[in-house]
This record gives C-alpha cells, structure tokens and sequence, in this order.
C-alpha cells in the first residue's frame, strides 16, 4: 500500500509540475526574472527614500535587514512565479507561447524589458517623455497610434488602481504608529488629492515607454503587435501580469509600513 501512495504522490507531483510548465515558459520567455530585478532594486531604493522621510531621527534598528528581506530577489522571484502560474489562464497559455516564440515576439519581449531597464534612470524617463509628446505635438502617427492602444488596453487605470492599492496598504500599515495615526477616511482623502496629477504622469510615462521599447519595429511590425496586445490573449496576459505585479507591490508596500510603523513605536517607547 505504501508503494502505491507513494508512486502516486510522484505521479502527481509529475502532473503539477507540467500544468505549471507554461506559466514557467513565458515567464522565460517574457524576462520577468529581468524585470523581478528591475522591481527588487527600485523597491529598495523607494524603502530607503521612505525610511529617509519618515525615520528621520529615528534608531531605525533592524529596519535595513526587514527591507531587504521584503525585496530579496529570490524571494520576489518565488512569489512572482507562483502568483504568475494562478492569474495566468491555461486556456491561453499555448498561444501566448506560440506567440513569443515567434520572431516578433522574441524581438519585443526584448526591446520592452531593455527599455524598461533604460527608463529606471530619470534622464531617460524625461528624455523619452519630452521626446514623444513633442512627436505627438507635431502630429505624427506613432504617438496617436500608442496612445489608443494605451486606452483600448485600459492601462492608465490598472495602472492606477495598482498604485492607489499600494499606497493604501502602505497607509493603512504606517497608521498603526501613534504618531501617525490615520482613519480610513483621512487616508482616502490623501490618496485622491493628487489622482488627476497621478494619472497624467502614469500616461506619459507609458507613452515614453513604449515609444522607445518599440522604436526598432516598423509601422506593420508594431500594428501586429498591438494588434496581439488587444487580442483575447494578450489581454489575458496583460490581466494577469496586472494581477500578479500589483498583488506584489501591495504586499510590499503593506510590510514596508509595517516596518516603518514598529521603528516609529519603537522609538516612542
């Protein structure tokens, strides 16, 4: 009896390891281990700047090594994976896959996380905004062109709703510090006093991803792949990379107010 449980613990084990595979697959194919480096070393730096803003003062104590937990790439890269194989649809899967697999998917899974390393540095980030709304200030055609693919895709507002999850999470944690102490209300109000300016920011600053990402591809080329993008399954990829990195920030942002708050109650003690 013991044989058979035990040969059937490996069969199944066989079986979850090739219903993961595909999520394994594009998560290869699209570079997200590039892009979990790219989100372990700018939450870092985001931890530090908020330690600096609030801990002013403060014996921040283990407060370092509580961050560096949070954003240890190896950590980020499990959890990433794993929420990664739950958002992403199986039904979509082989042809997403058959997609990067293609010329043209190789060719932009590339351009779009070499760009997303680039627009980390913000020369960049302002350069490449300046440039393509001055592009579009002169009516050419491949702003217009991104711009409604943004909007078709919704991605100012999943964008949006990521950020304001993160900062409430943040908030909501920080709270929980005497000397901070924050209703749901008050919390809210903060949030929405910057939305319009948020927005804004968050759509240029895609406009300025993509037109430097895509720069390389031709008019057909690019047509192709937004095309793709707006398919049922580029936007299921899209849900749920939207669903598995805004899951992330916020459980993030979450811990990093936790830390935040106990180095504060601490001090008061």
């Amino acid at each position: 009896m013991r044989i058979i449980q035990v040969s059937l613990l490996l069969f199944w084990s066989s079986c979850a390891a090739l219903i993961a595979q595909p999520s394994e697959q594009l998560y290869q194919l699209l570079h997200l281990d590039e892009l979990v480096e790219i989100v372990s070393e700018e939450g870092l730096a985001d931890a530090n700047a908020t330690a600096d803003a609030y801990l002013q003062g403060v014996t921040r104590g283990g407060f370092g090594a509580s961050i560096a937990k949070i954003y240890d790439k190896n950590s980020l890269t499990s959890r990433v994976k794993a929420m990664f194989a739950k958002a992403l649809p199986a039904t979509s899967a082989d042809r997403l896959i058959a997609f990067y697999n293609s010329d043209l998917g190789v060719q932009v899974s590339q351009l779009e996380v070499s760009a997303r390393r680039a627009i980390t540095d913000p020369s960049i980030e302002d350069y490449v905004i300046e440039l393509v709304l001055e592009a579009e200030a002169q009516g050419k055609r491949r702003p217009q062109l991104l711009r409604s693919a943004i909007k078709e895709m919704d991605w100012v507002k999943q964008n949006l709703a990521g950020a304001f999850e993160a900062r409430f999470a943040f908030l909501e944690a920080l709270s929980q510090a005497e000397a901070l102490k924050l209703d749901r209300g008050q919390i809210f109000t903060l949030m929405q006093s910057d939305q319009e300016a948020l927005s804004k920011e968050i759509e240029e600053w895609l406009l300025g991803y993509m037109h430097m990402a895509y720069s390389p591809l031709s008019d057909d080329e690019l047509t192709a792949y937004l095309a793709f993008q707006t398919s049922p399954e580029g936007m299921a990829l899209n849900a749920a990379l939207f669903d598995t990195f805004n899951k992330l920030t916020t459980e993030n942002a979450e811990q990093l107010g936790q830390f935040t708050a106990s180095a504060l109650s601490a001090q008061d003690l």
